[in-house]
């Protein structure tokens, strides 16, 4: 990637990729940049969609942290990955504040790339924002899988139960299935366009 950092959806994409050329393969071992690890990706094709499933790594640390922006004061969950660190809002910013937001608080934390995770758990929607290539490159990402492992860290700590749920995104679902203190799991549709 970009930053070096780690995309699970990436990781998803290039197992199916795999398999459209190898339809014996059940199993994809996926080296992937920002993973210490070779991720083992479960997939299986059904007329032209691929699902695909995934062990994401796990993170270097989390916590809460409180970062401030403009005079105020939000409360998130931190994710910091190898290369990679998302910011779970538990306080929820405007929306015309997470460019600016994020631009100031990757000066902040030490990351290749940082991510804002807006979830509105009511309608069990993800909305991932990214701030990569050494603070140059801003967008909303259609789907995070990272951002939504991030999620799922911070779900497991805050209810300290099993979890599996339907995270939707801009781009599809990504389902989430994790015990806590274990790796997050996730499945999601993959279709290859040509």
């Amino acid at each position: 990637m970009a930053g070096g950092e780690f995309c699970g959806n990436a990781t998803l994409s290039t197992a199916a990729l795999y398999k459209e050329s190898h339809a014996d393969k059940d199993t994809v071992r996926v080296k992937v940049s920002g993973a210490k690890d070779v991720i083992s990706v479960s997939i299986r094709a059904d007329d032209g969609i691929y699902t695909a499933a995934a062990d994401m790594p796990l993170p270097d640390t989390y916590c809460e942290k409180t970062m401030s922006f403009k005079g105020k004061e939000y409360k998130t969950f931190l994710v910091k990955f190898d290369t990679m660190t998302h910011l779970v809002m538990i306080d929820k910013l405007d929306e015309d504040d997470i460019e600016p937001a994020i631009k100031e608080w990757y000066k902040e934390l030490p990351c290749s790339a940082l991510g804002i995770m807006t979830y509105d758990e009511d309608a069990s929607v993800l909305t991932p924002a990214v701030l990569s290539n050494g603070g140059e490159f801003f967008c909303y990402e259609s789907s995070c899988a990272s951002g939504t492992t991030a999620l799922g860290i911070y779900l497991l700590e805050r209810d300290q139960k099993p979890l599996e749920k339907d995270i939707s995104e801009p781009g599809g679902v990504l389902k989430i299935k994790a015990a806590p203190k274990s790796k997050v799991n996730l499945t999601g549709a993959v279709r290859l366009i040509k």
